[in-house]
C-alpha cells in the first residue's frame, strides 16, 4: 500500500492485493470510496458480497462494517473522508 494523503479529515491510499489477500471486517471514521483500478474486487458489506471490476467505484458509509479481498489480484484507490 502507499499513502497518498493522510490528514485528520481525509485519507487516500493506493492498495495492491495479491491472489487470496484480504482485509478482515473493519469500520472507518468517515465515508469510504473504493475505486478499482485493476482486476476484480470482492467486497462484503452487511452480509452481502458485491464484486467490483476495473473502473467501478462504491461508497461505504462511515461506521459500516465491511471487508474486501479474498480472490484474485486487484488494485484500488481508497478515499476516506470524515463525516461530521
Amino acid at each position: 500500500s502507499m499513502a497518498l494523503s493522510r490528514s485528520e479529515h481525509c485519507q487516500m491510499t493506493l492498495l495492491a492485493f495479491g491472489d487470496g489477500e484480504s482485509i478482515s471486517e473493519e469500520r472507518y471514521f468517515g465515508d469510504t470510496v473504493y475505486y478499482v483500478l485493476e482486476g476484480d474486487m470482492p467486497l462484503r458489506l452487511e452480509g452481502h458480497e458485491v464484486r467490483l471490476g476495473a473502473g467501478d467505484c462504491l461508497a461505504v458509509p462511515a461506521q459500516t462494517t465491511h471487508a474486501i479481498g479474498g480472490s484474485g489480484p486487484f488494485k484500488l484507490l481508497q478515499i476516506t473522508i470524515q463525516s461530521n
